[in-house]
């Protein structure tokens, strides 16, 4: 039997349709007979195979590190029903030859997929599954991944995140997977009760209904009722990748596109893995979204910005400042609020010019602070330490913030102006202790202005809850260890503040788990 499906990529340079392949059905059943009647979940077992066009720095670090670590990461956050043996009927899909091992069956993982690279041309990705297994509820087994280009204009960060992007599409992240999700074995949700949709500004929104997605995303954004979580438009009748709309989740790893940065693994995504019934999702390996964190329900119906003004923190309006914090608090940048030269679609035209709004039309137009190249708070070489600390009293720091204001020392010869600085917080019960230079203050959970002794102009305290919460770890940990409380706790080989480090031993080791073939 086969089963027509096609894959949208994810957006990284704009829409690049991948090659169109029948679904394969596998034929294990008549192989192997019924699956085992006590389900035996443990960590996924993902089969990689690595075939590159040329030797590069950039395919060596796919192939030994990147890809490695978000194998770590799945099999740590996602568990599945294991199989004695994998074995898929397809020969080739998408033009490409399926090692002969699979169609023999192999006994150390639970789905294959092939990840080809490309040198040459702009850089893009996409995934597309090629076969199902029926005995296990049509969860996948069998997809390929492509990567082109250099990335080299991408950070570590974006590169690990587009990896385990891709890997989700071929596990879940699936319109045709949607009809198939089970509560138990055989016995399907149906589409209806997984997907919903609506009508906004004339335009059609789909969602995500399923339980467990709704019930992380209500805790997250502080909504009892919500009907669900929106999915971004698709672009094709016969598209089927879906993603969170990124104006919703803005730096979750499965918006998208990868114009991202402190990307957060949240709880809200491994809920579908939850959901489908094929995987148990484990969320001590998640994050809390921090976009939208206890925005209210509103943050899903009300426009991101009414007549020119701000309805949510998360927006911005205004470019006269030096610079302005992002909606983390852990960035100093600019609002990205432009003129087009063509009028923005009418739904979302939020300015009195149809020509103004953001510059991210994945974010529906809204306009938002996007972090300067070394506006990272808590990057220790981000702030030219003697001038920024004599005029604005700025530390950066794993504990430093982003605060805005017009406050500038009396002994600095800068004049007073708004700008965004970094500074080191402390916290004690509902209280932020915010260090400026030798100076501190005090901000409440209600925020709100404030001086600072020998220093002009005022500060503008957020929330203490803003300043105070746990944030993800930086990098995710890397794929690495478990971020407990805004810090990581490594696996056994590796250390650092993301788990960066790894020893040499373990490094090799790594690499002999991955077949890495030059074509």
């Amino acid at each position: 039997m086969v089963f027509e499906l096609l894959l949208l990529p994810l957006f990284v340079l704009g829409c690049t349709e991948p090659p169109s392949h029948n679904l394969q059905f596998s034929e294990r059943r008549k192989l192997l007979g019924p699956p085992v009647t006590e389900p035996n979940w443990e960590g996924i077992r993902i089969k990689t195979y690595f075939e590159a066009s040329s030797s590069s720095s950039f395919s060596s670090s796919l192939s030994k590190e990147y890809i490695p670590n978000a194998l770590n990461y799945y099999n740590h956050a996602i568990k599945v029903v294991k199989v004695s043996t994998l074995t898929v009927s397809s020969t080739s899909c998408l033009n490409y030859t399926i090692p002969s091992e699979l169609n023999k069956g192999i006994t150390d993982g639970d789905v294959a997929i092939l990840f080809k690279y490309n040198a040459t041309g702009d850089d893009l990705a996409w995934a597309q599954i090629c076969e199902v297994d029926p005995d296990l509820s049509m969860r996948p087994i069998l997809g390929v991944i492509y990567i082109q280009g250099t990335w080299e204009n991408k950070t570590w960060e974006q590169i690990y995140a587009q990896v385990v992007h891709q890997i989700a599409h071929i596990l879940v992240f699936n319109a045709k997977l949607l009809p198939y999700f089970s509560e138990k074995q055989g016995e399907w949700l149906g589409i209806s009760n997984v997907l919903g949709s609506y009508y906004r500004r004339s335009s059609e929104v789909s969602y995500i209904k399923t339980s467990s997605v709704i019930n992380k995303a209500e805790i997250a954004f502080g909504c009892n009722n919500l009907y669900g979580m929106d999915l971004a438009s698709i672009t094709s009748d016969t598209a089927s990748s879906i993603h969170w709309s990124k104006r919703l989740m803005f730096n979750d790893f499965m918006v998208p596109d990868s114009d991202v940065y402190y990307v957060v693994y949240s709880d809200i995504s491994l809920a579908l893995f939850q959901d489908s019934g094929w995987y148990q999702a484990n969320y001590d390996y998640s994050d809390t979204i921090v976009w939208g964190y206890q925005a209210g329900c509103t943050f899903f119906t009300d426009s991101c910005v009414t007549d020119g003004a701000p309805n949510f923190s998360n927006f911005c309006n205004l470019t006269s400042g030096t610079s302005y914090c992002d909606a983390t608090h852990t960035f100093k940048g600019m609002c990205n609020l432009g003129t087009y030269t063509d009028k923005i679609p009418a739904e979302y035209q939020y300015f009195s010019s149809p020509y103004m709004g953001g510059d991210d039309k994945y974010l529906d137009y809204c306009p938002v602070v996007m972090p300067n190249s070394d506006g990272s708070c808590r990057d220790l070489l981000s702030i030219p330490v003697d001038l920024n600390y004599k005029a604005y009293g700025e530390q950066s720091g794993d504990s430093s913030r982003c605060l805005e204001g017009t406050y500038v020392n009396k002994l600095s010869n800068f004049s007073i102006n708004y700008h965004a600085g970094c500074h080191k917080i402390t916290c004690q019960g509902s209280i932020a202790t915010v260090h400026i230079g030798q100076e501190v203050i005090y901000c409440t959970p209600s925020g709100g202005l404030q001086t600072i002794r020998g220093y002009n102009g005022v500060i503008k305290c957020p929330p203490s809850d803003i300043l105070c919460r746990n944030l993800p770890c930086i990098n995710g940990c890397s794929g690495r260890g478990l971020c407990v409380d805004g810090s990581c706790n490594c696996d056994s080989g590796y250390s650092g503040n993301s788990c960066e480090n790894r020893s040499e031993t373990l490094m090799n080791a790594l690499f002999f788990l991955m077949i890495f073939v030059i074509i």
